[in-house]
């Protein structure tokens, strides 16, 4: 009996001394409701507040119960949160630019309230159902699938700044976390097709369909986009990633993304992805000229329909004549079907070239249709075009300089939205339109410009009209 109550009046002293530490340690923190929480780190052990954790959080929510009123529960949790919250902010690592530095993986469960960032922290100050802030990486599942749940996350985290979006897409990726799991999916970036479309099928209260639709795209942005070097084996590539000259891009149809989802031959995707990869990186070609030939060559590797041992390699010269004969069948204009004709043939020289192939199955010159050349008046009557010109003044000065270059140039609208101040320049005697990729027009004896299709223009109608100039720092906005 005397050993026993020894051991007793030690645990006491223990406990005594380990309370008065903590209560040092918490001293900086100004909250009345810290005591108990002082109380429970002495019942639980823990030497310091660092010892803090998600997990200890509900082990205290289901302690209080049996030591304190109901009423006061929420007062304690918050208390307990801010004595963590204190313990983080002694520990935060600055980088170079002033920032907190993005915490490392780690297989624990990361609670967003307990986020080494102040402001991420500050996001979710005043969230009510705390636990979808918990992150759980302690789930059984690939390593590779949670070390993208994480990246995915934090890029939302640092780069949404809307309430609502950010809400949208931790909402999302939790669903698509669970989803994967269920699943046994280990690498979003190649997600097939047929599993992108169960996920957006599935029936669930957290996420609204057409909400869940943009999330396999956010996600897979988010990781192609912060990789150290590009994945060439992800499934959608998004342009933003590479390093494109300005030349190569078109503003008036961009191209954010090329993907290959839709390829669901698995080795004829992944010589799709090594024609795509030599057009963006050895070629000077366009980005839409490039989507082009992959919308082209996608959509023939889809309508050959080929068993997975075999691939576009194996293709007979038969099968490409039955293959081009349903194409002449169809209802599509001998100017596309001439174009996709082609974009095939450039398929299959990268393919001899390359050496996965010997010799071309077809002879691209025998397919091509014949095209018989049309004009098309899209001419406005010589009166509507007078009576304009004589009311232009009226207009904003804008909607003034769109309407010159409409008329004198024959650019698109979309095309017009785009211009910026070097968008006409002259090499010697020819002027050039640095928006279509340097187009040439003529010079005529006067000075005017020739153009093909527009007949004559004056270039100062077109860069500059009573005065006003295309902005050389901006694009033209539509009001």
């Amino acid at each position: 009996m005397a050993v026993l109550a020894l051991k007793q009046v030690e645990t006491q002293q223990d406990a005594s001394i380990l309370q008065a530490r903590l209560q040092k340690e918490t001293s900086e923190v100004k909250n009345p409701y810290k005591g108990k929480v002082i109380e429970f780190m002495v019942s639980e052990d823990m030497e310091t507040i660092a010892d803090l954790d998600y997990p200890a959080r509900v082990r205290f929510e289901k302690w209080l119960p049996d030591h304190t009123d109901s009423a006061e529960y929420r007062h304690y949790l918050v208390s307990f949160d801010r004595i963590k919250q204190y313990s983080v902010s002694k520990e935060i690592h600055i980088a170079a630019d002033g920032k907190p530095v993005r915490p490392n993986y780690e297989n624990t469960i990361l609670f967003l309230l307990y986020h080494p960032n102040p402001d991420i922290r500050a996001m979710f100050r005043k969230a009510t159902k705390k636990h979808e802030l918990a992150w759980d990486f302690t789930r059984a599942v690939p390593e590779k699938l949670k070390r993208q749940i994480f990246d995915i996350l934090h890029y939302a985290l640092e780069n949404d700044t809307a309430f609502e979006t950010r809400r949208k897409h931790l909402l999302g990726l939790r669903e698509l976390y669970d989803f994967c799991a269920d699943e046994k999916i280990d690498d979003i970036e190649q997600m097939e097709l047929a599993q992108e479309q169960q996920f957006k099928g599935l029936d669930s209260e957290r996420l609204k369909p057409c909400n869940r639709v943009g999330i396999i795209s956010f996600c897979r942005k988010a990781l192609f986009m912060q990789t150290e070097k590009i994945n060439w084996n992800a499934h959608v590539w998004y342009m933003e990633r590479f390093q494109i000259q300005p030349e190569r891009l078109d503003a008036a149809s961009p191209v954010s993304s090329i993907s290959f989802t839709e390829v669901t031959h698995k080795k004829n995707r992944e010589l799709l992805k090594k024609y795509i990869r030599y057009g963006l990186g050895i070629t000077n070609l366009s980005v839409s000229v490039i989507r082009g030939e992959h919308s082209a060559i996608r959509n023939f590797l889809n309508d050959i329909c080929q068993d997975e041992n075999e691939d576009v390699c194996s293709v007979t010269p038969a099968q490409m004549d039955d293959y081009f004969k349903k194409q002449r069948q169809r209802s599509v204009q001998a100017e596309t079907y001439n174009k996709n004709v082609m974009c095939i043939q450039h398929f299959f020289n990268f393919l001899k070239v390359r050496q996965y192939i010997e010799r071309i199955p077809f002879d691209a010159e025998c397919c091509l249709k014949k095209i018989i050349p049309r004009h098309l008046d899209r001419s406005v009557a010589q009166e509507a075009a007078d009576e304009i010109l004589e009311k232009l003044c009226c207009f904003p000065e804008t909607i003034r300089i769109m309407y010159l270059h409409l008329w004198g140039v024959g650019l698109r609208i979309s095309e017009v939205c785009t211009l910026k101040g070097n968008a006409y320049y002259i090499q010697g005697k020819e002027w050039f339109d640095g928006t279509k990729q340097d187009e040439k027009f003529g010079i005529g004896q006067n000075g005017e410009i020739l153009s093909v299709q527009f007949g004559l223009y004056a270039a100062e109608d077109i860069t500059a009209a009573d005065g006003m100039a295309i902005p050389k720092d901006g694009l033209i906005e539509i009001a």
